[in-house]
């Protein structure tokens, strides 16, 4: 048999535990036959024992065991946890006479220690869902929460009942260790307020302090506090956390914004409307959840907030301004829910590390270069988002304009944007759907290469520039639905011979047309789809239903 040398203890010849800082330990085990015989009376062959401890792939094979002899099995450590036992083949196996023959992989099982936080809020009362256990599997850091005490800002968490030392924010990563904290407030009054004009309610307009947390009164003297007005706390550096209180209803334009250190803030359902900018360069912001009060996001509400890593958009939203979420560098996915329906433009620009985007069906209208270019799918020619419904998506941002060669657009497209296809060379067919009720300016201007459109029944805007420059256009047709045509809209179009008209001429001069809206050279036909009985410029579908046909002159 083999007996084990090496980090035993001398009186109990057991083996020492094991620290996971110094996997080393294992390998200064080393074995010496035994001179015993044992009158051959028993099998001797040894088999190795291997501890697998079950994490980082760490594997040590400690030691060789003989069927029939006693064996101590080694006691590992691993911080944060409490080793469970040794397992093979799902048994737990103990120390003691060893029963198997043949080569044994024993399976360490680890049992995650709780750690405590324990609050002493004097008084305040901590928001829902706080954390007052964690484990090494937590996701730390976990910034703590802010207590509400009424008349009271909060100064900080302190470790000593004396409030001695400095306060902590957070529960660091790879803590592990139990926490007692005791809440420290002042009374002192560093928020500066103004009285409505019709005197019913009050408005936050400034803070002259330099607290870390601040917390929002719901009253002052009997009225609510209802309005967080435009830039009241911009460029506030010292502000690590914010509580709005219950009764607030709006936060103004600007209002948090270069609150660099801003890493927490609780915005209440009362809060129905969040202002143009309001927290942008919020750079510290990790996540925030916005209420279902909430009907629309402003321009740039959230822009340039660089460590915002996830964003909760309520079903109440039905707007995603211009801007909202730009160059949100760190944002790695959004569920944009079916309650919108517009998205703006530069929405989500420069937001490089989303992963995915689903578009809802709900959605009619994307602005452009609303989200990064990997985002945008390519098919048949042409890129596009993906939507829920996994049709073509919208098609609102060609990425490799030289490479647009046939466009279809997707059924739930109501405008198709500004300069959409500007400069789409190549592109020589393009299919619009019933749904679209706008064609924006410069949508394909400059597309030199498009030889013939079909504006649908749908449409009532054809917007200034709109097919400017597309000078293989040979032939258009334009539904009675359309109340004007923009400035230069077919302008230099020099080969559109044929303008079919769905309408007839009085129809037509109801249009509003803005200058030079349509070239010189053109031929005017209205649609009838009878045979006339004079010899006007009159045209018709052919067979197919799609094709249109002069209808000849009578002689």
């Amino acid at each position: 048999m083999y007996i084990k040398r090496g980090y035993v203890n001398e009186g109990t010849g057991k083996l020492a535990g094991v620290l996971l800082s110094d996997p080393d330990y294992y390998k200064q085990w080393h074995f010496e036959e035994n001179t015993d015989d044992n009158n051959g009376d028993k099998d001797d062959t040894p088999h190795t024992l291997t501890y697998d401890l079950g994490y980082d792939g760490i594997t040590i094979t400690s030691q060789q065991v003989v069927k029939g002899e006693s064996v101590n099995l080694i006691t590992p450590e691993r911080a944060g946890y409490i080793f469970s036992g040794w397992y093979y083949n799902g048994s737990k196996i103990e120390s003691g006479v060893w029963e198997y023959d043949c080569d044994v992989t024993l399976t360490a099982r680890w049992e995650a220690i709780n750690y405590s936080i324990t609050y002493h809020t004097d008084g305040g009362t901590l928001p829902d869902n706080y954390l007052e256990t964690f484990t090494v599997l937590s996701d730390l850091p976990y910034t703590l929460p802010i207590p509400i005490k009424q008349g009271f800002n909060f100064v900080g968490w302190y470790e000593t009942a004396d409030f001695s030392g400095e306060p902590i924010t957070e529960i660091p990563k790879d803590s592990l260790r139990n926490y007692t904290l005791y809440a420290k407030y002042t009374d002192e009054q560093l928020l500066e307020f103004e009285l409505s004009f019709d005197g019913t309610y009050y408005s936050v307009v400034g803070y002259k302090g330099s607290l870390q947390y601040v917390t929002i009164p719901k009253t002052i003297d009997g009225l609510f506090v209802k309005e967080i007005a435009a830039k009241a706390f911009a460029d506030c550096n010292s502000l690590i956390g914010i509580i709005l209180s219950d009764g607030v209803t709006s936060i103004g334009n600007s209002a948090f914004s270069n609150c660099y250190n801003l890493t927490s803030i609780t915005i209440p359902d009362s809060v129905t409307a969040i202002g143009s900018s309001a927290f942008s360069s919020c750079e510290s912001l990790t996540s925030i959840t916005i209420p279902d009060s909430v009907t629309s996001i402003d321009d740039y509400a959230f822009s340039d907030c660089h460590n915002l890593i996830s964003i909760a958009i309520p079903d109440s939203v039905t707007s995603i301004s211009d801007g909202a979420f730009s160059r949100c560098f760190n944002l790695t996915n959004v569920t944009i829910p079916d309650s919108v329906t517009s998205i703006g433009g530069s929405a989500f620009s420069g937001c490089n590390d989303l992963t995915s985007v689903i578009i809802p069906d709900s959605v009619t209208s994307i602005g452009s270069s609303a989200f990064p270019n990997h985002l945008y799918k390519r098919y048949s020619g042409c890129y596009y988002l993906p939507t829920k419904s996994g049709d073509y998506g919208f098609l609102c941002e060609p990425l490799d304009i030289d490479t647009i060669v046939n466009v279809k657009i997707h059924d739930n497209c109501k405008t198709i944007n500004r300069a959409a296809f500007y400069q789409c060379r190549n592109l020589t067919s393009v299919i619009i759907p019933d749904s679209v009720t706008s064609i924006g300016d410069s949508a394909f201007n400059d597309c030199s290469s498009l030889t013939s459109v079909i504006i649908p029944d749908s449409v009532t805007s054809i917007g200034e520039y709109a097919f400017c420059y597309c000078s293989s256009l040979t032939s258009v047709v334009i539904p009675n639905n359309v109340v004007n045509i923009g400035v230069q809209a077919f302008y230099e179009c020099n080969n559109l011979t044929n303008v079919f008209y769905k309408g007839t001429a009085k129809e037509w001069s109801g249009i509003i047309l803005g200058n030079s809206a349509l070239p010189s050279n053109f031929s005017l036909y209205y649609f009838t789809e009878s045979e006339p009985t004079d010899n006007g410029n009159y045209w018709h579908y052919d067979t197919d239903g799609k094709t249109p046909v002069i209808w000849e002159k009578r002689k």
